[in-house]
């Protein structure tokens, strides 16, 4: 399985609500621009991932599992 890139923040707790909404709605809006270039390849990921997961969880299941006609 791929590895998860991992990045660590530090969000200041020193913000206001007014401070961390626009901090949201900044976030928002980038996660929009991606989507927008980039949606279609990132639903390709996301399913190439979810097969991959889904193949590793089948490998894994119990024998009893097998007879299980659904």
């Amino acid at each position: 399985m791929k590895e998860k890139l991992h990045i660590e923040l530090s969000i200041p707790k020193e913000w206001t609500g007014k401070q961390a909404k626009t901090f949201w709605v900044f976030l928002e809006s980038i996660m929009e621009a991606i989507w927008e270039v980039h949606g279609d390849e990132i639903n390709e990921v996301f399913r190439e991932e979810r097969t991959d997961f889904l193949a590793a969880t089948r490998d894994e299941l119990p024998e009893i599992f097998d007879d299980i006609p659904f």
